[in-house]
């Protein structure tokens, strides 16, 4: 039992003293605000302690690759330590100096700094130089480095396998930073071939033609044929006018035979019958009647027709003349007195019986 009491009293010893040099070991981190970068961006780096350093100064180097990053600017920041100076950057390095006139137990950012990136990927990496306590012991301060991989954003892209119009090739891509991948190709556009009418157009319909792939024999949009129009044969005189009846003229499209017809005018003296155009009208509904042209002369003819017309343009009494409409309107108006005088007389013999 004594052993036993001996040996955990060892163990609780040994692990009061270990915990405390595991608390007094701080670390020196570094990090970036972007991991992936490419040639021309800017990013800025970070130096961060860890909580619990008990440090009184920190002096440390940031190392880079002059190749591969511009040093732009830095600072040491003051929320840790009260004081602190860098040094201009030579030769890869940046040298950093703080001081605190207490004991520095939170952790935070010591400083940061932008770099240029000249060439992809790199790496950036963080030493401790010097590092005391508050009683200017020797502290050990692990350091840290970070490495930035290219984005890749140069990338040259070339055929490896072509495409068709029907399975994808492939393409294989490489950076400037030596990187390769490859990416499935985009399908090739379709072969047509000369198209192929699929309806024909008419006179007056629209007729419809597609192309077919010459490699995987799919057709392709269609495309509209315009309507051909109507191709009339010249005017044929079918029917001769004369100067009491009207002539008829008729042309034929000589694709799908439809039919236009014409009448000509009749006949008058000093006209040519064939400057003078009729209306269109249809096979089946002209009707040809004869039209009588009046002969010029001297007598009172054309006065008679004038006065004939214009007497049945009224409808009221027929065929009848001038005179005979007055007479006719005397007689009616004498019937209609004498049914009045009728009326009158009837209604004075019933009120005289009363």
């Amino acid at each position: 039992m004594k052993k036993l009491l001996s040996c955990l009293f060892a163990v609780a010893i040994l692990i009061i003293n270990v915990i405390p040099c595991f608390a007094a070991n701080p670390t020196l981190s570094i990090s970036s605000n972007d991991y992936t970068i490419g040639i021309g961006d800017e990013i800025t780096v970070s130096v961060n302690l860890s909580s619990g350093s008990n440090l009184g100064t920190l002096t440390f180097n940031v190392n880079y690759n002059t190749s591969q990053f511009e040093y732009i600017a830095g600072s040491v920041s003051t929320g840790l330590f009260e004081s602190g100076e860098s040094n201009v950057a030579s030769g890869g390095k940046v040298s950093f100096a703080c001081v605190s006139t207490g004991v520095v137990t939170d952790g935070g950012t010591v400083a940061s700094m932008k770099f240029r990136v000249l060439s992809t990927g790199g790496k950036i990496s963080v030493s401790v130089v010097d590092a005391t306590d508050e009683n200017d012991g020797r502290v050990t301060v692990a350091g840290s480095s970070i490495s930035l991989s290219c984005n890749h954003a140069g990338m040259v892209w070339e055929t490896e396998k072509a495409s068709t119009c029907t399975t994808h090739g492939v393409e294989r891509g490489t950076c400037t930073c030596g990187y390769t991948t490859t990416r499935e190709a985009d399908l090739a556009s379709h072969t047509y071939s000369s198209s192929t009418v699929i309806k024909e157009a008419t006179c007056t319909t629209t007729g419809i033609e597609v192309g077919t792939c010459t490699v995987c024999g799919e057709n392709g949009a269609q495309s509209p044929i315009p309507a051909k129009g109507h191709d009339y044969s010249e005017w044929v005189i079918t029917r001769e006018a004369t100067a009491e009846t009207m002539g008829v003229k008729e042309r034929i499209c000589q694709t799908c035979g439809d039919k236009k017809t014409q009448t000509i005018p009749t006949l008058i003296e000093g006209i040519d019958p064939e400057d003078t155009t009729g209306d269109d009208v249809t096979e089946s509904t002209t009707e040809f009647a004869p039209i009588y042209t009046p002969e010029p002369s001297t007598n009172n003819y054309m006065d008679e027709i004038e006065t004939e017309t214009t007497t049945e343009a009224n409808g009221l009494f027929g065929n009848a003349v001038g005179s005979d409409i007055a007479i006719i309107v005397v007689i009616a108006l004498a019937v209609l007195l004498v049914l009045v005088l009728v009326v009158y007389m009837i209604l004075i013999i019933r009120q005289k019986k009363k």
